[in-house]
């Protein structure tokens, strides 16, 4: 396990997560996903990610980011699922920031979760972020995942 409270911290433990060997997916859900250096870095490897409709989400750049990143999901042809709407009474609610690294198998190997939205702005804020290599627990926020993915 692994704990960091400094921005840049934060964002090396993000990007070494991901770099994981054993890692050859990831899943999650992210109120807010576009921080250049990890949306690079998830163009590496497949990944099914749910994020929210919110207007920094819509951007003409982030947008181009996520077209370049490859579905984990090979019944979604795409790997960003957006959850509600940008306005109004559907406007979403999810403010969930984890993400979840599985293996070959789809074993759920670890999980990075915490207050620290996946954007350029939050390097801004202060911020937490828990890296937990642990199936158990990866397993719990891939059940979450699952739930969330299969409903939007």
């Amino acid at each position: 396990m692994k704990i960091a409270f400094q921005p840049e911290d934060i964002v090396n433990t993000i990007l070494h997560a991901l770099r994981f060997n054993r890692t050859s997916k990831v899943v999650g859900c992210v109120a807010w996903l576009s921080h250049p250096l990890i949306l690079k870095q998830l163009a590496k490897k497949p990944c099914s990610i749910v994020v929210t409709r919110d207007k920094s989400n819509a951007k003409k750049h982030v947008r181009e980011m996520y077209r370049k990143l490859k579905p984990a999901d090979t019944d979604h042809p795409r790997a960003i699922k957006y959850l509600g709407a940008r306005a109004g009474r559907v406007k979403t609610r999810m403010h969930h920031k984890f993400l979840v690294g599985l293996s070959d198998s789809g074993t759920p190997l670890w999980v990075l979760t915490g207050s620290f939205n996946m954007s350029s702005n939050a390097v801004k804020n202060l911020e937490n972020l828990m890296y937990v290599n642990d199936t158990e627990m990866a397993g719990v926020y891939y059940g979450e995942w699952e739930k969330i993915w299969q409903c939007c």
